[in-house]
Parts: structure tokens; sequence; C-alpha cells
């Protein structure tokens, strides 16, 4: 409390000065000027003592306030960089301006040195890269994890991971990295310290408001609070999935025993067990949804559906992609041509295309078939199932003549005595 002469003018909590203003407005003026002159000596010592202080009493809270016996004396605010923010005092206004500003560079020292320290193998990966014994694939990727905050969906970066060669999977293990099968990450940046301070950062860098999503240390699953986005979950080291948040290492033990599991059983297939959920720390319908997000269906349900016990599951098969060639989109708009590009005058050529000729189909002759008649009355009196009503009448015709029948007469005896001779 901060009293003259018996009067009293507010409270100095920290660096900042809460001056009762519950009477009039001549009287709080008046609170004013007597207060500035009391707090300045008092505000300056305070300043003097931040500066001497031992850092490590100075602590981060979850809005980004530096806090000092308490209270809040400084905030960080978005830098040039992610991992460079500024720190801004907050009150301190009644203290000389020298003081302020020794204060702050005090302070300023102290967040450049706590960023070092805890996120020392994020900062390595940066090292690797800036020098010659990195190369090829496993700099670009150790690159995107720096940039990334030390965690990279594997989905996101599987090209790479597979033009890595052995020597390059040795660099990026011996940097601390992992490549599990859902994420590449940084085990030691997962830990509390670390994933907060690193949480903290990258909500502050994209200007985020509210709280930062800071689960509490040791738990290795959370509910998933969609109002959060995946990069949120990532620089805390949780992935999100399903209904829950998995720890990044709980994420890959998990896999761990999923793999155990299929070459048990065989086939691709695994049965869900106790240690699943144990490790996971949540029901068994959340472990189910968890796995459908992770790409798992299963094949047979248990005889309780509030155990684990006699599930079993099996991978989603991946079916390939159609290989259909998409058409391209019609030009609605006109295409507007910056005028100093250098290739701006070609835009107003016409160039002529000739439009192939139609021709006409051919049309196919219709052309009746050719029907050999046969004068040899026998041969139609042969195959009368053959015969239409034309030939029928006109055979009739020819049998009902007497001339006609003499010489087929006459052709039957020549042809007996024939075969007689014979």
């Amino acid at each position: 409390e901060v009293t003259v002469e018996g009067h009293f003018l507010g409270r100095l909590e920290g660096l900042n000065f809460r001056a009762d203003t519950r009477g009039k407005e001549l009287e709080a003026r008046t609170v004013n000027s007597a207060a500035l002159k009391a707090l300045r000596p008092e505000v300056d010592l305070r300043l003097g003592q931040l500066i001497r202080t031992d850092l490590d009493t100075i602590t981060l809270d979850e809005q980004g306030q530096l806090l000092w016996r308490d209270y809040a004396v400084a905030k960080l605010v978005a830098g040039t960089t992610t991992l460079k923010p500024v720190v801004q005092l907050i009150g301190g206004e009644l203290g000389s301006p020298e003081a302020r500003s020794l204060a702050q560079s005090a302070l300023q020292t102290h967040i450049n040195s706590l960023i070092t320290t805890r996120l020392a193998p994020l900062f390595a990966l940066k090292s690797a890269t800036d020098g010659v014994e990195m190369a090829g694939a496993a700099r670009g990727l150790a690159w995107r994890l720096f940039e990334a905050g030390g965690v990279l969906p594997r989905d996101r970066v599987a090209e790479e991971i597979t033009a890595l060669e052995q020597n390059e999977r040795r660099g990026l293990r011996a940097l601390g990295v992992k490549i599990g099968e859902h994420v590449i990450y940084v085990p030691a940046l997962v830990k509390p310290a670390p994933a907060r301070l690193n949480a903290q950062l990258r909500h502050l860098a994209n200007g985020r408001d509210g709280a930062t999503l800071l689960p509490g240390p040791g738990l290795t699953s959370v509910a998933n609070d969609r109002a959060y986005s995946l990069a949120d979950y990532i620089a805390c080291g949780f992935y999100p999935c399903g209904a829950r948040a998995v720890r990044l290492d709980i994420l890959e033990r998990l896999a761990d025993l999923i793999r155990e599991a299929r070459t048990k059983t065989g086939r691709g297939r695994f049965e869900l067990l106790p240690s699943m959920t144990g490790i996971l720390g949540c029901s068994v319908a959340d472990l189910r949804s968890i796995l459908s997000s992770l790409n798992y269906r299963r094949l047979k349900e248990g005889p309780d559906p509030e155990k684990a016990e006699g599930e079993i599951w099996v991978k989603r098969s991946m079916r390939p992609a159609s290989k259909k060639i998409a058409e391209k989109p019609r030009m609605t708009q006109p295409i507007v041509v910056d005028a100093d590009n250098p290739f701006a005058a070609l835009a107003g050529l016409k160039l002529e295309t000739k439009q192939p000729t139609k021709t006409k189909p051919r049309k196919k002759s219709r052309r009746r078939p050719v029907t050999k008649k046969s004068n040899n009355v026998a041969d139609k009196i042969e195959k009368p199932g053959k015969q239409d009503n034309k030939t029928k009448t006109t055979i009739d015709k020819a049998t009902a003549n007497p001339e006609t029948k003499a010489k087929d007469e006459t052709i039957r005896m020549k042809a007996e005595s024939n075969k007689t001779t014979q």
C-alpha cells in the first residue's frame, strides 16, 4: 500500500502502480501528483533489484508474462522470428528511463538464454543445416523440422524420407530425430518444459488470442478440443487422433504395440489389448476412435463392447486413385496481361488455326443377295421344305403339263436301263 500523510493513494504491484481513484477528479489529480513524488524512489529501487536478482527466480506463465515476486513485471510480444520474442515491461513508468532500460535488457537476456537452453535440440537442427556435415535430403528435412518446431507429420514428408540414404538416417538420429510411423519428431522437445516454451512462442508468433494450449505434465492423451488446430497440438507435443489428442512418444509406442500384435496374429490383423488403453489413459471407445483416425478398421467385434478383448482390427487398404485425365476448365474471364511483361506483345497476336475438313461418311450399298435358280424340276421336288409358295406353284404347273410329264417319264426309263446294263 502507498500512503502519504496517512492518506491511502493506491497499491504498487510489482512495477505497476494502481491509484485509488474513488475520490473526486480534483482529489484524483492531487493523489497522482503526490504518488509521483513518493513512488519514484521506490520504483527505481525495485528496478535495481530486478536487474541484480537471480534470473532463475523469474518465471514465465501461460499468458507469456514474466513473474517476479508473484507479480507480472514484463510480457513477451512477437519479434522478428518465432524464437526471438521481445520483452516489454509492465509498469515502471514512474521510475527513471535509465533504470527501466537496464531492467528490460536484463529480462531480454534472461529470455534469450532460457530459449537457447530449453530448445537446444531445435537449435542443433539449424546448426546442422548451416554446416557442411549434412547434405542432400537429410539437410532439407532437418531444416523443415527446425521451422516446424521439431515435429512433422510423416505423410507430409513421405518423399523426403524415402529419398534418405543410410548415412543420412544415421546423421538425423545423431541429432535426436526419430522417424516414427506417424510423425517425425525430436523426443527431447516433447518433455514438459521444452514443449511448454515451444507452444508459447508459436502461439505468440501466430498472433493467437487467449491462453496457450498447454496440457498438464504427465498426461499421455487429452480430449481433442476442436477449437485448437493441428499446429497448436503439434507445438505442445501432441497429435489429434479422433476423440483424443495423443502425446507424440505415446503415439509411436502405440504403433509398436500394434506392430507386435500383427506379428503374432499374421495377415496384418491384430487384437486390441488392455495395454493399449493403459498407455493412452483412455476408454475402449476412445481407443476405437483413435484407431479409426489412424486408418484402421474393425473386422470382428469382441464379446463385451466395454472391453478390448476379442476385437480384431486391420489396416484399411489404400485404393489407387483413378487415372482419369481432368478436363481443363474453360476460361470464363479474359486474361489480364501485365504491360511490363516482356512477352506482353505476344498476347496481341492472333494465330490462324485450320479447322479440319469434315468428310461425309460413305453410304453402304444395299445389294440384294443373288440366288441361283434351278431349272431341274427334280431338284425342286426333292427339297420341299425349302420351297416357297411361288416355286411350289411352278412345280405344280410343270407336273400338270402332259408334255413335261412325258419327258420326265422318258428320262426315268433311260436311267433305269442304264442301271440294268451296268
